[in-house]
């Protein structure tokens, strides 16, 4: 396993202490972040159907690229988890606090940022405000997005956001930080509260917690609940989190002996397979398959970030400097991507010449190289300064600023 480990100094004597409170980096997971968005990058980059006389692959990958959405809430829950373990091991204890503190300065900058740029600044600039499709927008969206329950206003009041007002587009896909947040608001409480949880106890909440994520969508395609209320709800999508955090608890218990099965590799042949079977039924909607599919993907996620750990080829594919570094920034990625598609193709698309079947090609490479730029941008700029205050509410820490 490629890791990077750089000592702090520990609050006891004791070994077991001394080595959760290491800081503790593994690039390949950066590495797996950046996968996570490129996923969705392609899936939003859209039209499939321009690539499909080029390759069906590719067309698939843009169609099915929502995975990168159960990839990237996988690994927080086990990045997550792993942290706070570490912190009980070391503090014999949760600073739920610092945890809220942590996420505040890691999550809400940027976030809130977007949010002005998407109901503020982009509709003035574009002379959309006024209108009665803004009016709509405003009333309907303003006040859950800014108090990070947005997933639930694009469940139950879709209508299309970037056809109400374009600029609405640009902060849409943040639902999934609303339903983030939420989550992580209890977690920590919950972990704090039964700082010495049996493993098999703790496995057994997940499990429970996974069939009640199951049985929820089962309940909203039963009953006919339009969509995307089954993508967005946070009882509906609690599979890739809560895999993560248990993955993450049998890794902490018994990292050594995980490490040493002789599974050859059987963990990526099970997640290609299980991606395989998602990819093999319609796309996920009202139909019944989202029930098993969306289990499927959070599976497969989890399998693959433990495939990562356990070898070293894979380690040091996905830890490759270049991509772990695209991973550091990958919240940025995502936050600004839909605002860099949109002027992209409003703006550079149309002047771009090249031959039919390779211009959809130039055109994905040169939005994601300006996504690129724009991210990098925010987060040397930006977002540090917040990470730098973070550190100082932080007890293991996972990554330098």
């Amino acid at each position: 396993m490629a890791v990077a480990v750089t000592s702090e100094p520990a609050s006891t004597s004791h070994p077991a202490d001394e080595r959760a409170a290491t800081a503790v980096y593994i690039p390949a997971l950066d590495g797996i972040r950046f996968l996570a968005f490129a996923l969705v990058f392609l899936n939003h980059a859209g039209g499939p159907a321009a690539f499909e006389p080029v390759s069906r692959a590719v067309s698939t990958v843009l169609t099915f690229g929502w995975m990168g959405v159960d990839i990237f809430l996988c690994l927080s829950g086990f990045l997550i988890a792993t942290l706070l373990l570490r912190e009980i091991a070391a503090t014999h204890g949760v600073s739920v606090r610092w945890f809220y503190a942590r996420r505040a300065l890691r999550i809400w900058p940027l976030y809130y940022l977007m949010l002005a740029i998407g109901f503020g600044v982009a509709p003035w600039l574009l002379k959309q405000t006024g209108t009665p499709a803004y009016d709509a927008l405003l009333a309907t969206h303003l006040f859950p997005f800014a108090t990070l329950f947005g997933n639930i206003s694009y469940a139950f009041f879709p209508g299309d956001l970037a056809a109400m007002v374009p600029s609405a587009g640009f902060f849409a896909h943040l639902w999934t930080v609303g339903l983030e947040e939420q989550f992580y608001l209890l977690f920590p409480v919950v972990l704090a509260a039964a700082p010495r949880f049996s493993t098999r106890a703790a496995l057994a909440t997940a499990g429970g917690v996974v069939l009640f994520s199951v049985a929820t969508r089962l309940y909203i395609v039963g009953n006919g609940i339009r969509y995307p209320a089954v993508w967005t709800l946070t009882f509906a999508r609690l599979d890739p989190i809560v895999l993560g955090i248990a993955g993450a608890v049998i890794w902490h218990r018994y990292g050594d002996a995980v490490r040493g099965l002789k599974l050859y590799g059987a963990e990526f042949a099970a997640a290609a397979g299980l991606i395989w079977l998602v990819v093999s039924f319609p796309q996920i909607n009202l139909s019944w398959n989202v029930v098993w599919q969306l289990l499927a993907t959070a599976t497969a996620s989890l399998l693959l970030i433990v495939g990562v750990l356990r070898y070293p080829i894979p380690a040091a594919a996905f830890g490759w400097r270049p991509i772990a570094w695209l991973g550091k920034i990958s919240y940025g990625l995502y936050v600004f991507h839909l605002l860099v598609l949109y002027l992209y193709g409003s703006k550079i698309a149309p002047h771009v010449v090249a031959p039919g079947l390779i211009r959809p090609f130039l055109n994905l490479a040169l939005s994601l190289v300006l996504t690129i730029g724009v991210a990098a941008i925010s987060y040397y700029a930006y977002e540090r300064p917040f990470l730098r205050i973070k550190t100082r509410f932080t007890h293991i820490r996972s990554r330098p600023a």
